[in-house]
């Protein structure tokens, strides 16, 4: 007479892999719809961060009109902060931060608590040459305004810090005068081209800055 034996637990072991569907997510999980890249070609509109979303609220060089009609005349406290810490930008304005304040806390305090009454404004020297009538406008606004500061950086810009609102239209006038402007020098925005320092001296280039 033979006996069944009743089955036992399954053997001990690596099991095989258990496969979904393509494409299936996890059970009872939404389908989620794909993330817009940016891609203008695919019909991809919507703004992706904020300074996407402040481009599509107002053309950033807007902000000009209301720096020379209402900013300059009302004051700091008077800007608004979608302006400020944005469209600014666009003309080569930065709020300076408040003096005693390290870079450790930067990531820790409020936009409004770092920013002092002042800014850098930057002036775009396009393919980094000056002429000597241009250099004497930026040296004398220096002194007029922006307490002898004048930093020349790597990007080939000059850097005026201490510029209150107030001056802004007034060095605008002055640089432009001379053929210089600081339209797009920061922000989100296109930026000017370098010039090489060893231009009409190194063999083989293949253009140059200007003609002589």
């Amino acid at each position: 007479m033979t006996t069944q034996t009743p089955a036992g637990p399954p053997a001990s072991g690596p099991r095989p892999p258990q496969t979904r569907p393509a494409g299936a997510g996890k059970p009872g999980a939404r389908a989620r719809k794909p993330r817009g890249e940016g891609q203008w070609a695919l019909g991809y509109r919507e703004p992706l961060n904020p300074n996407e979303q402040s481009k599509k609220d107002d053309n950033p060089l807007n902000v000009r009109a209301r720096i020379e009609n209402i900013y300059a005349h009302r004051g700091f406290d008077s800007i608004d902060p979608s302006d400020l810490r944005g469209r600014f930008r666009w003309w080569g304005l930065y709020t300076q931060r408040r003096p005693g304040i390290d870079g450790g806390k930067t990531a820790t305090m409020d936009p409004h608590e770092l920013d002092d009454s002042y800014f850098m404004l930057r002036v775009r020297i396009d393919g980094g040459a000056l002429t000597t009538e241009q250099l004497r406008v930026v040296g004398q606004i220096s002194v007029d305004f922006a307490r002898g500061t004048a930093d020349v950086t790597d990007r080939q810009n000059i850097q005026l810090h201490w510029i209150r609102v107030e001056d802004v239209p007034e060095i605008w006038r002055r640089l432009e005068e001379v053929g210089l402007s600081t339209a797009e020098a920061c922000g989100n925005c296109p930026r000017l081209i370098l010039g090489s320092p060893v231009a009409w001296i190194m063999a083989g280039a293949m253009i140059y800055r200007s003609s002589r």
